[in-house]
């Protein structure tokens, strides 16, 4: 992807587990799409934009891994990121090139293993993680003039289009920050830029995802609706600035052996499959469990599952109730497995990411991330071995 966000490369699909250096460690992830340029790893844990990091995966030449050195220059929340190449060898550029040329070639129905593409939109900008200063305000979609008080937030990662920041809260004053309203809620933001003046934007916010595992916090991703071209000029001149310092000088690290892969035998950390779910929410705060609404999987693993869903919450009752005095709602689950058993599977999760969708079937225009928190042993044996005979 060049600096404008635009692709001068042909992609091709490819299901291929990779392995990512420079998070914590080593990472587990799957390859979906691949160019001479970059590769979109899916995966439901965010990684965050920047870099550099080391990725090493197999193409089908059965040739041997490859090692590449590049940075996270744009994240889908809940779907994966996009990984530019910064480091690559001239035999490696040469087999990716066979194998996107040779993808693109006709060659009757695609493989029933093949992984369909994720329904996103992928965002086309350069983008940073870059910590600043901010405030924000939502304004409601539905009440003209009503306006929440003022939140003071961070930013942990900036592009010319859009931005995400930290908050206590899924909500303010009552107005919920990503809402499933036709007109939804507006945020207005107040960024302060290492140089003066300060930048008033207004944006939507497009994703919702909680930030670890004590829940302290919450990420919003928000795209910028309105915003001076002057101001949006200086955004864009800080994040190339940021882009340009992480990939400037760096070494490829000593080849040595190639690393093995992850071995198979046991299903990927989310499997794309799609199953028919019927969704409730249990209120923490009482009121009882709510109708059941029907949704269906984009991917599934043994320790949650993402879902496309008509709305983000349920007779009043929100799925991303969050904050100091919002506990998390329970969404009891039911999980429709065509493996002969009659009885649907059951699991207990929580919500811990949303966002909107642009695309696709609108009778469901979001997806939502569910981690479980509680499914029986058998239930979860259950689950492993149809995810074991969906990978085979």
């Amino acid at each position: 992807m060049t600096q404008d966000g635009s692709r001068h490369s042909a992609r091709a699909p490819l299901n291929a587990e990779a392995q990512i250096e420079g998070i914590h460690g080593s990472t587990d992830l799957r390859i979906t799409s691949i160019s001479i340029g970059g590769v979109f790893i899916a995966n439901l844990t965010v990684i965050p934009a920047g870099g550099p990091l080391e990725v090493i995966f197999n193409l089908p030449d059965s040739l041997g891994p490859i090692r590449a050195r590049g940075i996270i220059a744009y994240v889908d929340t809940g779907i994966g990121c996009g990984m530019n190449f910064l480091e690559l060898s001239e035999v490696d550029q040469n087999r990716i090139r066979n194998y996107v040329l040779g993808a693109a070639q006709p060659a009757g129905p695609p493989e029933p293993e093949a992984a369909p593409a994720p329904r996103t939109l992928r965002r086309r900008e350069l983008r940073a993680a870059i910590s600043l200063p901010c405030r924000f305000w939502v304004r409601s979609g539905t009440a003209p003039g009503r306006i929440s008080r003022g939140v003071s937030s961070q930013t942990t990662d900036l592009s010319n289009h859009g931005l995400s920041l930290t908050t206590a809260s899924s909500s303010v004053d009552g107005l919920e920050i990503l809402s499933s309203d036709q007109q939804p809620n507006a945020i207005a933001v107040q960024l302060n830029l290492p140089e003066p003046p300060s930048i008033r934007l207004l944006g939507q916010a497009r994703w919702w995802s909680r930030t670890g595992p004590d829940d302290q916090f919450c990420r919003i991703g928000l795209r910028i609706e309105r915003i001076k071209s002057e101001d949006r000029a200086r955004i864009f001149q800080l994040v190339s600035q940021q882009v340009q310092s992480l990939t400037a000088d760096l070494p490829l690290p000593s080849s040595g052996s190639s690393l093995p892969l992850t071995a198979m035998g046991r299903p990927p950390r989310e499997m794309p499959v799609q199953l028919e779910v019927e969704l409730r929410i249990l209120a923490t705060g009482g009121g009882g469990l709510t109708r059941p609404v029907q949704a269906k999987t984009l991917n599934l693993s043994t320790s949650g599952a993402c879902l496309y869903v008509p709305c983000l919450g349920i007779e009043g009752q929100s799925f991303l109730a969050h904050g100091p005095e919002q506990l998390p709602n329970s969404l009891m689950l039911k999980l429709l497995l065509p493996d002969g058993e009659e009885q649907a599977l059951g699991a207990v999760g929580e919500a811990i990411w949303a966002r909107r969708l642009e695309e696709g079937d609108l009778s469901l225009p979001f997806l939502l991330g569910v981690e479980f928190r509680h499914l029986r042993p058998e239930s979860r044996e259950r689950l492993h071995r149809f995810l074991l005979r969906q990978d085979a």
